[in-house]
């Protein structure tokens, strides 16, 4: 299977792009710098430009058989990259797998009052935004679907 890993080069992409890689996939990682990317022992990983905040630059992937979106919020990323990322996902007609926060969305419920207020504490204005880029992802592709992990992706 060819999978394109979004947030490759972030902590849990990076993860999950070991794992594919482990499982004998094919790898696209989809990361804003590429020359940041480091190249996993094995090496086989083909390396794309890709920042949803620029759709119109987007690469085309379909090439893929399924994305995985590991995106997250790095220090100094202006509001909206969530929810831009969900919206370009979206528009590829790509089977995505979209990883969410545990507490956001859908989810919100799960972890009980005090894992909520938590959020609220440590997320704060970007929980707003984690449960709105989790709705466009599950509304958007009829073909994908959201896990909810615990902490921030990416």
């Amino acid at each position: 299977m060819r999978i394109a890993i979004l947030g490759a080069t972030g902590k849990v992409g990076s993860l999950v792009v070991e794992q594919a890689l482990e499982r004998g996939h094919e790898v696209i990682a989809l990361t804003r710098k590429p020359d940041m990317y480091v190249m996993p022992v094995g090496g086989g990983v083909e390396v794309r430009q890709a920042d949803v905040t620029d759709a119109a630059h987007f690469p085309r992937l379909s090439d893929a058989d399924v994305i995985i979106s590991a995106l997250g919020l790095s220090k100094g990323d202006a509001p909206g990259v969530l929810i831009a990322g969900a919206r370009v996902l979206a528009s590829t007609g790509v089977r995505t797998l979209w990883l969410g926060a545990l507490g956001a969305g859908t989810s919100a419920g799960a972890g009980g009052a005090l894992y909520q207020l938590m959020m609220k504490m440590f997320v704060g204005k970007e929980l707003a935004e984690k449960a709105q880029a989790d709705a466009i992802a599950l509304k958007g592709a009829p073909r994908s679907s959201m896990h909810p992990t615990c902490g921030s992706v990416g």
